[in-house]
Parts: structure tokens; C-alpha cells; sequence
């Protein structure tokens, strides 16, 4: 069985407004594993413009903040985003949860489960502020500091799980021999065509990298790297080279 390689992150805050193009899914095949690598790369598109979005929050509403009322609004209205955000990404994806290739699906159920644990360390977020702001504050709530410090670990373990997603979903595009540590690629999966056009979504996602480095660059560095292997490629596509 091969091994995941997993990576340690940094707490972020996901905030974006996505539009209905945005959220527009493939009528693709369950099984086909170049339209899910796609989907794939236009939901890591989406989180990377929401993180940078969410960059912009520096602090939470305070009850002796001026004009405490606007914060207020202006924060539910960036958590609705954050909703908004991962309710997106899930649509994306969900399409290939039926899928029979285990790559494939294992990708798939990683990703939703981190989207599904998202939204509940949100929820908790969104707890822990209308607490603060209560006109009478719960004398017997938990302390801030301990949530806090549960919702790192939770973000630590989600993000790990969307590394692991996309690592998964780059075994369905690629051939390879031996197993867990001794597993070499030998060639790709999938035609030409297929292959430059992947790599050219990868590309894009990793070019627009921005100062606000995130997991979603690693995840562009994960699909590049596969995607620049100097592998054959198998089937008519070899013929052809």
C-alpha cells in the first residue's frame, strides 16, 4: 500500500464569496480521473482566493470596540463567505464520491471530510465570538484560550487531509512499481491532450501564488511536480510521441 506524504501548516482563515461560474461542475464521469484532477484544481483555485481574501481579518468584534454594531455585521457577513466558500468547493467535488476508482475516491473523501470538519471549527469560531459579545458573558464558559487551542489542532489535522487528498488523486494519472517507500512512477495514465491541459490548470494555480504563503501552494507544488515527471506516456499517446 502506498504512503501519503503529509505536511505540517499554519492556522488559516478561509473567507470568499463563490459565484455561481465559480461553482459551475463538470458533467463528468465518476470514474474519469482527468475531469476530477480538474475539478480538483479549480477547488484549490477557489481557496486560494478566499485565504487571501481572509487575510484581510485581523481581529474579531470586542464589545468596547466603536462602532461595534458595523464589526458585528461585517463579521457574520465574512463567516457566511467562509460558508458560502466551502459549500462550494463541496459541490466541485461531490460529483466524484461515487466513483469507483479507489484513487479517486479516497481524493474525494478526504477533501469533503475537511470541508465537513471545516464548517464545525467555523462553527465553533462563530461560537466563541457571540460569547464574547454577549451582553452577559457565561461566567462557567470555557476558557478562550483552550477553544483556541482545539481548533489549531483541528485546522492542523484538516489541512493535513487536504495535502493527503490531492497526494491521492496523483496516483490515478500515474503507473507505477513496488510499494510504500519503494514506489517508483513508470508512466502516466492518461493521453497527451489530457496531460498539457492539466498541467497548464497547474500552472496557473501555482503562478498565482501570493505573499500570503498558504497550503495551497504546496498542493501546487505536489501537482507540478508529478505533472513535469519525465514519464512516458502510455496507450495512444505513446504511439504518437
Amino acid at each position: 500500500m502506498r504512503k501519503v506524504l503529509l505536511f505540517p501548516l499554519s492556522i488559516l482563515f478561509f473567507v470568499l464569496p463563490c459565484s455561481a461560474q465559480t461553482c459551475s461542475v463538470d458533467s463528468a464521469e465518476p470514474n474519469d480521473t482527468f475531469a476530477y484532477m480538474r475539478s480538483e484544481v479549480k477547488s484549490l483555485a477557489v481557496i486560494r482566493e478566499a485565504i487571501n481574501l481572509s487575510a484581510k481579518m485581523k481581529t474579531v468584534p470586542l464589545p468596547g470596540d466603536p462602532n461595534h454594531q458595523q464589526a458585528m455585521v461585517d463579521y457574520h457577513l465574512s463567516m457566511q463567505s467562509i460558508h458560502e466558500h466551502f459549500a462550494c468547493a463541496a459541490r466541485l467535488l461531490q460529483p466524484y464520491k461515487a466513483s469507483a476508482n479507489e484513487n479517486v475516491k479516497q481524493s474525494v473523501d478526504n477533501l469533503l471530510t475537511a470541508i465537513q470538519s471545516t464548517e464545525q471549527v467555523d462553527s465553533m469560531l462563530r461560537g466563541m465570538v457571540e460569547q464574547i459579545n454577549a451582553p452577559e458573558r457565561d461566567q462557567h464558559a470555557t476558557d478562550t484560550a483552550e477553544k483556541l487551542a482545539e481548533i489549531k489542532s483541528a485546522q492542523h489535522v484538516i489541512f493535513k487531509m487536504m495535502l493527503g487528498g490531492v497526494k491521492e488523486s496523483t496516483f490515478g494519472i500515474v503507473r507505477g512499481n513496488g510499494a510504500d517507500e519503494g514506489w517508483k512512477p513508470t508512466a502516466f495514465t492518461i493521453t497527451r491532450r489530457q496531460h498539457d491541459a492539466l498541467l497548464s490548470d497547474v500552472r496557473v494555480l501555482a503562478e498565482a501564488k501570493t505573499e500570503h504563503a498558504n497550503f495551497v501552494d504546496l498542493c501546487a507544488e505536489i501537482l507540478l511536480e508529478t505533472l513535469t515527471e519525465p514519464l512516458p506516456l502510455t496507450g495512444e499517446v505513446a504511439q504518437k510521441r
